[in-house]
């Protein structure tokens, strides 16, 4: 699984018939019952519901159709597809861990991919040497949605709607508990990284997309362009590993260039 996937683990833990009530995720989640018993009871996905907000911070729906009532214990794993109502309640004391993970939808994707086309969204239709009496009566030519498609699918090549991609499913969740890096800080950093260990902090994402000689790398929701010659370290980057350069046979310029770049996107932590 690419920890790029990987959203958030959530432990709560519940006394006899506590619960959180009946909901709905966005996410595909992993239910891992760590101690006690739960009851869960769970609908069919993408159901009509009727959404209930006891409290401004709760969001909830009303009683569904449930096709799965079960009875959950320690070690057992329940899947919960994306979109499916579903409401735990424990039975007497017990611990449950959410796992969830992320997939990006087509709203967002949409909403990064305008963000990289900016300048070509400002493009006007233009209907010189088209226009005659007929037109008069109010009928649209149907070359502007030509036009249209045609503009659209410009959007969609240069690499835009990869970086598109790339850029949404590193987004942080909590970017606010990452230090930002100054200029002049990378710069050092990027220099200790010769001779310190380092590795991807716990929180930060990593990904990345191959093109022959280049790579495509995105970090915490930053595109990075770089040669396809760091892939290797990427790759132990995302693996957990701790890395010492040494083990690595890539050109110091392109390393330090790369690095520079990627600890500004705050990816890295050094290792005493």
């Amino acid at each position: 699984m690419p920890r790029w996937r990987l959203d958030d683990v959530m432990v709560s833990f519940a006394s006899d018939q506590g619960s959180v009530g009946p909901h709905l995720d966005q996410y595909d989640v992993f239910l891992i019952q760590g101690s006690g018993t739960r009851r869960w009871r769970v609908g069919e996905k993408n159901q009509a519901i009727t959404k209930h907000s006891p409290h401004p911070e709760i969001s909830q729906i009303k009683a569904f159709a449930t096709d799965l009532d079960i009875t959950v214990k320690a070690g057992d794993l329940l899947y919960i597809p994306p979109n499916t109502p579903h409401w735990g309640e424990s039975i007497g004391d017990s611990i449950c861990y959410s796992v969830g993970f992320r997939a990006p939808n087509l709203e967002a994707l949409t909403q990064q991919l305008l963000e990289e086309s900016n300048e070509q969204l400002s493009s006007l239709w233009s209907d010189k040497d088209i226009l005659s009496a007929s037109n008069s009566g109010g009928e649209v030519n149907a070359q502007i949605s030509d036009w249209v498609g045609n503009e659209i699918h410009k959007l969609t090549i240069d690499n835009k709607l990869n970086i598109a991609v790339g850029k949404e499913v590193t987004q942080l969740k909590y970017p606010e508990l990452l230090a930002e890096v100054s200029l002049c800080e990378a710069q050092e950093l990027s220099e200790l990284a010769f001779v310190a260990s380092f590795k991807l902090n716990s929180i930060s994402r990593l990904a990345y997309f191959k093109e022959e000689n280049d790579l495509m790398v995105f970090a915490n929701g930053h595109y990075i362009s770089t040669s396809a010659d760091v892939l290797e370290l990427v790759i132990a980057l995302n693996n957990y590993e701790t890395i010492r350069l040494e083990n690595f046979n890539i050109n110091r310029d392109v390393i330090r260039n790369f690095l520079y770049e990627l600890i500004l996107t705050t990816a890295l932590e050094f290792v005493e």
